[in-house]
């Protein structure tokens, strides 16, 4: 998994928990702080991060941010400037299905982000289907 680039993860949307724990493990491995970015709406169905589950796969929940945002593009927006901060390791945008404001465009423009801030990206989408992405994997 390169450090500094932006790694696309496919879930079922029954499968959160497996999902975001899969996420979280690669966050682990990247190292440093890491931002978590959801919308609302995803953050109210799959549940909020659980703590005590973070710690069983080794990620220290003190070196957490999570950050509730109304929609797809405040994610898209807030992981564009989470991923210029060079004191992240690591940012997940988790997303849900194939929201209409990711397309090649922004996937480039969060890949040249995590690129420039050295920040390892890994976007998170929940029931997706595969999209046109300058995901490097």
């Amino acid at each position: 998994l390169m450090r500094g680039r932006l790694h696309e993860l496919l879930a079922a949307s029954d499968d959160a928990g497996a999902g975001s724990g899969f996420a979280a493990a690669l966050a682990r491995l990247v190292g440093g702080d890491m931002l978590w970015i959801v919308d609302d709406g995803l953050w109210s169905r799959a549940g909020p991060l659980h703590p005590a589950g973070l710690a069983a796969i080794g990620l220290d929940p003190a070196r957490l941010i999570a950050v509730v945002v109304p929609d797809a593009v405040a994610v898209l927006r807030a992981a564009v400037d989470g991923l210029r901060c060079s004191a992240l390791g690591s940012v997940v945008i988790a997303l849900s299905g194939n929201p209409r404001p990711l397309d090649l465009t922004a996937s480039r423009r969060l890949a040249l982000a995590a690129e420039s801030g050295g920040v390892t990206a890994l976007m998170l989408r929940l029931g997706g289907e595969p999209l046109p992405s300058a995901a490097q994997s």
